[in-house]
């Protein structure tokens, strides 16, 4: 957590010296460079090398420029603001293949004029990611502070984790739903909303880190839910119908269920809780510098008789097709951090959609929800 959960877009030049004076070494997800990287073919090479072999591998920050000395970063140098971001950019979109998603740039004023770049890498979802180049095809991978080609092997498992990654989230995702089902339910409806990360790693989240449990502590006040604990998995806030999980491995789960007998609408039910939700993973995966893709699930389980409603339109439509709504689990996300503010809507369109309807009515286009309100489940 080398900038301390903060998010990319507020990082100031204090940041930058703290990792100074902290000696933040370079490690697997971070490598500091001199200099920019200029237009020769070498260079270009070496740009390419670099951030391709951070996507290969956990993801992480290239910040230009500082001065290093054994991987301990000892001067802020800064460079002339210009299209540094542009050129990087470019680069990766015609020479990379497949395309790679989510790479963001965030410039740090330093003084007359000039900047240092950082240049935040996703893990990404489609690895390997092949550079061609100059009539060469290259594979990278960073292995601690070193950026080696991948021997075929690990070009072999790279394809292969793509795929187990998805069936090891599908697994987990059915035994979650067993356990809620088990735990949450009887005799009432339900619903669930997670996130899974593609790559998933036990340490992902430190659940000791005391910004994750004031973060849970602020979330759980919020939502009614009660106290923080300590879990054989991770942390837990529960109270009565509702609970928050996080696991250390990165998935996060929010329930909550209520009487089978009440068959009211769900349009804003699902809708505050996925705002919430998904404003609360993204902070949680700030502070835990996390850049693995992810996979954003929602289910509804005993949901026959309930309905969604738009009143504007006079649209009210009733589920009777079976007992459970979903999983819905094909939102696949390259960059939480960037694509955060759209998720609700892309999640509440495709419930909608689950009803026969077009799209979730009761949001615009740019992801806000519309000025017709309901408290009935605030």
């Amino acid at each position: 957590m080398i900038f301390l959960g903060k998010a990319l877009d507020t990082i100031e030049l204090s940041d930058l010296q703290r990792l100074i004076d902290d000696k933040v070494e370079e490690r697997t997800t971070v490598e500091y460079k001199e200099k920019i990287y200029g237009d020769s073919d070498n260079e270009k090479r070496e740009l390419l090398k670099d951030i391709m072999a951070m996507a290969n591998a956990s993801g992480g920050y290239l910040i230009i420029v500082i001065k290093e000395k054994n991987r301990v970063p000892i001067e802020i140098l800064g460079i002339d603001d210009g299209n540094h971001a542009e050129r990087i950019e470019n680069a990766c979109i015609y020479c990379v293949e497949p395309r790679l998603h989510g790479l963001r740039f965030k410039p740090v004023d330093v003084a007359d004029g000039k900047i240092i770049l950082i240049v935040s890498i996703p893990q990404s979802l489609n690895q390997p990611h092949m550079v061609r180049y100059k009539g060469h095809i290259y594979f990278w991978r960073r292995h601690d502070t070193l950026n080696q080609p991948m021997n075929r092997d690990e070009i072999q498992r790279a394809f292969e984790d793509q795929f187990e990654g998805l069936n090891k989230a599908e697994r987990f995702l059915l035994q979650r739903k067993h356990h809620t089902l088990q735990r949450m339910l009887g005799d009432h409806r339900c619903l669930l909303l997670s996130l899974l990360p593609i790559f998933p790693r036990q340490d992902t989240i430190d659940v000791h880190d005391k910004q994750i449990w004031q973060l849970m502590k602020e979330k759980g006040e919020e939502l009614g839910i009660g106290d923080t604990r300590f879990t054989l998995t991770g942390l837990r806030s529960e109270y009565e119908n509702k609970r928050l999980e996080v696991f250390r491995n990165g998935y996060v789960e929010y329930a909550l269920s209520w009487p089978r007998g009440e068959n009211k609408g769900i349009h804003w039910l699902v809708a505050y809780r996925s705002c919430d939700f998904i404003q609360f993973v993204q902070r949680l995966y700030q502070i835990a510098q996390s850049f693995s893709p992810v996979q954003l699930n929602l289910a509804i389980y005993n949901a026959r008789g309930l309905t969604i409603s738009s009143f504007s339109l006079d649209i009210t439509c009733i589920w009777d097709e079976a007992d459970d709504i979903g999983p819905i689990n094909d939102i696949f996300v390259n960059d939480l951090q960037h694509e955060a503010a759209l998720l609700p809507k892309r999640l509440n369109d495709r419930l909608w959609e689950a009803f026969g309807l077009e799209r979730a009515f009761i949001f615009n286009e740019n992801g806000d929800l519309t000025e017709e309100r309901s408290s009935r489940w605030r």
